[in-house]
């Protein structure tokens, strides 16, 4: 069925890819001569000259109107939260979601400000966070309860989630991965994906094969099915040769021979990060070709 877009508008989620982090330089969060309130209006105008340069605002000018709630670092769950948020508070908005799914590695909990006396949200990482003092932590936690597996298995219950959502919601959408390679790693390493039946005293029946679970996925990945429309790893091999986007991204920056960098960088940031190392996300340039890429599903 043909949709006219001009009637929709275009809620755009996931982390600091969506949000356009790197496309134009840092925010100085230290400015001892105009004080706070020069800061705050700086950091405002920061974030909306990232946003007015990613790939979702490339793609507004398909859309009634464009909302970006991409954010630095946050976890898939939060991402998650801000949608349903956002369509709850918007009954009457035809709504498209274009969703772009994170490193699943990410977590998310509840931190007491004892100052203000709240509870409020905070996003974690094994390279970033507030436990990035506490190495061995960080190590325990990404060795015994959140390793590969069950970080790849929440990867899928998640995609069955946000299907669940769109189905009761009736919502357009379109999901894919702006830099993360899970689905590429799920492929590759499949073999590896073999489980008992079973959880303590609940009989196996209700528990389900797990494994063949995973070869379900992975079969749809490799036969094109999928639970939600996604941009996998058959579409994007088809279209651009490559198993990545920021490989295609890398592919298409070498192509224009623009930059004197290393090859392996030519796609991402010219800039430095606030911490002075050299930013990791895309360019502005590769938001423009990423957002030509996504046209030919969304549009």
């Amino acid at each position: 069925m043909t949709i006219n877009l001009k009637e929709y508008t275009l809620l755009s989620l996931g982390d600091s890819f969506t949000f356009g982090q790197g496309t134009v330089p840092p925010h100085n969060k230290e400015d001892p001569i105009n004080g706070h309130l020069h800061n705050f209006r700086g950091r405002k105008t920061w974030v909306e000259n990232c946003n007015n340069n990613c790939y979702t605002h490339f793609l507004s000018k398909y859309f009634k109107k464009t909302v970006n709630l991409g954010s630095p670092g946050i976890s898939n769950d939060w991402s998650y939260h801000i949608m349903r948020r956002y369509v709850d508070l918007n009954p009457n908005e035809n709504i498209f979601v274009l969703f772009s799914i994170g490193d699943p590695q990410r977590g998310s909990y509840f931190d007491y400000d004892k100052r203000m006396k709240t509870y409020r949200s905070q996003s974690f990482g094994y390279n970033f966070g507030p436990f990035n003092d506490n190495r061995k932590f960080l190590d325990d936690y990404y060795t015994i309860i959140k390793n590969d597996i069950t970080l790849h298995y929440d990867y899928f219950l998640f995609k069955r989630k946000l299907q669940d959502y769109f189905y009761l919601k009736k919502l357009k959408n379109f999901v894919f991965s702006a830099y993360d390679i899970t689905d590429y790693r799920l492929r590759k390493h499949r073999h590896r994906y073999k489980f008992g039946d079973g959880i303590g005293f609940v009989a196996s029946e209700y528990i389900g094969n797990i494994t063949g679970d995973f070869e379900s996925y992975m079969d749809n990945i490799d036969n094109d099915i999928t639970i939600i429309n996604y941009l996998n790893l058959k579409k994007l091999r088809a279209k651009t040769g490559c198993n990545t986007i920021e490989e295609y991204l890398n592919k298409k920056a070498l192509e224009k021979g623009i930059d004197k960098r290393p090859k392996d960088r030519v796609h991402l940031s010219p800039y430095l990060d606030d911490e002075g190392r050299p930013d990791g996300h895309y360019s502005r340039e590769s938001h423009i070709e990423l957002a030509k890429l996504l046209e030919n599903y969304v549009v």
